[in-house]
């Protein structure tokens, strides 16, 4: 009778540590799935509003500044200079090689991004995303918008 009791009290033990066991397995899977919702709604929240804001400015330089070069040149000037958000962001003008002809940042100007974001803004002359690291290995959410001259033609990227 002793090892009735025994055996009985090992099942009983082995029940209950395998159901813990089943929990914690359900509750990482969960914790998982709610990590990686956030995760996507940051980013996607992120990236919407700088589509906003590129979409507005880039239709600003469309519609009412883009007929020649020199003009876009002086207006993206003009532009980053007043720009309102350059504590939380960064702008960059690029031109139609790939090349940063003026940025808030002065230290990236001159540089080509390593984005794939600018080269299928240019190529396809429609807003396109970036969410990865960059070359320092930080974070970034980049949204390029083409700017287009009065003719229809990319003169660059914002």
């Amino acid at each position: 009778m002793n090892t009735d009791k025994r055996k009985h009290i090992g099942m009983r033990h082995r029940w209950m540590r395998m159901s813990v066991i089943i929990v914690s397995l359900i509750l990482a899977a969960v914790l998982a799935v709610f990590t990686v919702f956030i995760y996507n709604y940051y980013y996607s929240t992120v990236r919407s509003g700088l589509a906003s804001k590129a979409k507005t400015a880039t239709g600003f330089f469309t519609n009412y500044i883009s007929s020649t070069y020199s003009e876009f040149y002086k207006s993206a000037s003009k532009y980053a200079e007043t720009f309102e958000d350059g504590d939380k962001l960064e702008l960059q003008f690029i031109d139609a090689s790939g090349r940063v002809l003026i940025s808030t940042n002065s230290i990236a100007s001159g540089n080509s991004p390593k984005t794939s974001d600018v080269t299928r803004a240019l190529e396809t002359g429609a807003m396109a995303y970036f969410t990865g690291f960059s070359s320092s290995g930080e974070k970034v959410v980049a949204v390029s918008a083409p700017i287009m001259l009065s003719n229809g033609q990319v003169v660059g990227v914002m």
